[in-house]
Formats: structure tokens, sequence, C-alpha cells
């Protein structure tokens, strides 16, 4: 299972990155959030790996553990 997750994250993730890589039909530069909500370490880590850069994790273990930008809401 694992392993079917980061093949489908790193598929997705490069197609994505790349269609941002020139911002928005605006111009406007775009910031791509990985929403990780219940998702291991181990993935989030490949993710960023592969290029992403800014996480969205309300967990702070998860948050202490990972290399990148933090995203949290809140209340």
């Amino acid at each position: 299972v694992k392993l079917f997750l980061f093949i489908m994250v790193k598929e997705n993730l490069q197609t994505i990155l790349e269609e941002i890589k020139n911002g928005n039909p605006y111009g406007e530069k775009v910031t791509l959030v990985g929403a990780t909500k219940f998702m291991p370490v181990e993935l989030i880590n490949e993710a960023l790996s592969l290029g992403l850069t800014d996480i969205g994790e309300n967990k702070v273990v998860v948050r202490g553990l990972c290399r990148c930008r933090h995203h949290h809401e809140q209340k």
C-alpha cells in the first residue's frame, strides 16, 4: 500500500508542479500546499524529496519532523 501511495503521489506531484511552474494565467506565483492529514511522516518526506515545499498539517509531531514550511488553520 505504501509503495502504491508513493507512486501515485510522485506522478501527481510531478504533473502539478510542472503545471504551476510559471504561475497562474494572471502571472501570479502559485504555491502548492500539500494537505497531509493522517499521512505517515515517511510519505510526507517522500513528497518533500520530490519538490513539495509547503504542507498543511495540524499535528505538532509531524511539524517537528519535516523540513518544510507549514501552514495551519488557526481557530
